[in-house]
């Protein structure tokens, strides 16, 4: 009877915890391996469509080697813009498309198709938490196009172009991190906005508007560093810049010393404002869906 009644007390205690809570620190103990499995087949799947692959390749070079020869362009004659010389510059348009491929989400489709399709209800029924699974398999789709993707370009670059290598050891750790907080930002941004699905019903073109501020106003294509003092100010107070140009600041050199720790601090801030933000409008959703019934 003991033993029988214990799996029962656990249950209740473990349903006594916020959701978003149970769904944080799910990643911190035995609860994890779910996640790791749902992952796991993330990445075999898309390690099954080789075409695409390859399509995927040439279109994303074909983006790396136009970025760094209108850099190259617009270069000529000028040792250095804002502190940036060409040569970083150069690093920066490659690495952008290879942090392109890491940081892209697809948590918005997700969740409108789930809504849309009625399936959301049973996904609440599931013993692990959804944001968890999308979360997991996000992670899975980046980390398989990083290697099926991103290091075939990486290779490709290094033999036409200058290797694109980090300013040395520490900065490439630094990088590392601040890379990981960026995708934590702009997932919790794409999960946040997805949820605007549950009052509309389809998100239309609500998060192609979100890729594209992200794309101008974190870095990506034109660093923040050359924008007028106005909107850079304006950009700071922003969390896009901390997707991009944080890690992208740090791999070139560009960002150094204190800078370095400020920035990783700033994202560390922005991605516990987002997971908060996250946490609120999700227990919203759920009261929205017992009202719809699903």
């Amino acid at each position: 009877p003991e033993a029988a009644s214990r799996p029962q007390s656990e249950k209740s205690d473990f349903l006594s915890i916020p959701p978003t809570l149970r769904w944080f620190g799910a990643f911190s103990d035995a609860a994890m391996k779910p996640y790791l499995y749902i992952a796991k087949i993330r990445v075999l799947m898309a390690l099954a469509y080789r075409s695409e692959v390859y399509a995927a390749v040439f279109s994303r070079f074909v983006m790396l080697l136009t970025a760094v020869y209108l850099w190259k362009a617009s270069y000529k004659g000028i040792d250095a813009v804002e502190g940036v010389h060409e040569a970083q510059m150069m690093t920066f348009a490659v690495i952008s498309t290879l942090l392109g491929i890491f940081l892209s989400t697809g948590v918005q489709n997700t969740i409108n198709d789930r809504v849309r399709e009625g399936l959301i209800a049973t996904d609440l029924l599931r013993p692990v938490h959804p944001l968890g699974i999308w979360f997991a398999e996000d992670i899975g789709s980046s980390m398989a196009r990083i290697v099926i993707e991103g290091l075939p370009l990486f290779l490709l670059s290094m033999l036409i172009l200058r290797p694109p290598l980090p300013t040395g050891p520490a900065a490439f750790s630094f990088f590392l991190l601040s890379t990981i907080l960026g995708f934590c930002i702009v997932w919790l941004m794409s999960a946040t906005v997805a949820m605007v699905a549950f009052w509309v019903m389809e998100l239309g073109n609500l998060h192609n508007v979100l890729h594209v501020g992200i794309r101008i106003l974190s870095g990506s294509l034109v660093p923040v560093w050359f924008f007028p003092e106005s909107v850079q100010r304006i950009c700071n107070l922003l969390p896009f810049v901390y997707i991009y140009q944080g890690p992208l600041g740090i791999y070139i050199g560009k960002t150094t010393g204190r800078a370095v720790a400020h920035t990783l601090a700033l994202q560390a801030v922005w991605a516990v404002l987002l997971f908060a933000l996250l946490s609120l409008v999700w227990r919203r959703v759920q009261s929205r869906v017992m009202i719809q019934g699903g």
